[in-house]
């Protein structure tokens, strides 16, 4: 998994144990199984038209995904990298976005993963 680095303003990350430039009082617990989040994510990078570029699976249920945004004016890639892990009937979710070029984002990978978040606490309220 990917993080960012310490005073960073191309990157966002979302962690149990770690937070860049994110909300650390954001959940990063979701009450819903791996299933129900790994729903959530597809169906919001969908509607985001994120392209695939790797995802596993784990042997103890955790899965992971690497897709790319295309920023729509500039046309620059950004990397969403996302992970979940089994926590009993839980789910624990880290979540990391940064933009490939240039050494500010302008707010939108913080943006993008807040956005993210909101559809992943979504599969809390419907298990």
């Amino acid at each position: 998994m990917p993080t960012c680095d310490d005073g960073t303003q191309n990157c966002a990350f979302l962690s149990p144990s770690t937070s860049v430039r994110m909300d650390a009082g954001l959940t990063t617990v979701i009450e819903a199984n791996v299933s129900e989040v790994w729903s959530a994510w597809e169906a919001w990078s969908g509607e985001q038209g994120l392209h695939e570029v790797h995802e596993t699976e784990g042997e103890s249920g955790e899965r992971f995904s690497h897709r790319v945004a295309i920023t729509p004016f500039w046309r620059f890639p950004d990397d969403v990298v996302v992970q979940f892990t089994p926590q009993g009937e839980a789910t624990a979710i880290t979540l990391y976005s940064a933009s490939r070029l240039g050494q500010s984002d302008l707010g939108v990978n913080p943006d993008r993963l807040l956005d993210l978040h909101g559809a992943l606490m979504g599969a809390q309220a419907t298990s």
